[in-house]
């Protein structure tokens, strides 16, 4: 399965600490499945962003195990429709987002992440 996974929110928290359950999160999603970032952090196709946000959090090697995606307006540019089996993981929708996904008949796709009412919710996740 594609993961598309958002940074801030989701993996760090808003106080830019790492979630809890991150790692072994990660490294599940990374030795399972085909993982992307999706994130404001990465938008430009680099993982620079991704690198600077985890820098002392994570190992390198697990942050370039999964690739950055490019987009520029909308986070659902950088989506497969269409495709085969595809999540994406965020801690937020844009209106305009959510429509294309039901559009698309894909909300299902999507999985909200809010740490601040299940701050270990990543403990609890594996596909």
């Amino acid at each position: 399965m594609k993961m598309f996974l958002d940074i801030d929110g989701v993996l760090l928290t808003r106080q830019g600490g790492l979630s809890v359950g991150a790692e072994i999160f990660l490294r599940h999603i990374v030795d399972k499945h085909e993982a992307y970032w999706l994130s404001t952090r990465t938008n430009n196709g680099t993982l620079d962003g991704a690198r600077k946000a985890f820098h002392g959090l994570l190992h390198i090697n697990l942050i370039e195990r999964i690739q950055p995606v490019r987009w520029t307006t909308l986070k659902t540019e950088a989506l497969p429709f269409g495709t085969e089996n595809w999540l994406w993981i965020d801690d937020e929708l844009m209106f305009v987002e959510r429509q294309q996904l039901e559009a698309e008949n894909a909300l299902g796709n999507f999985l909200r992440i809010n740490l601040r009412k299940q701050p270990d919710i990543l403990n609890t996740l594996r596909f």
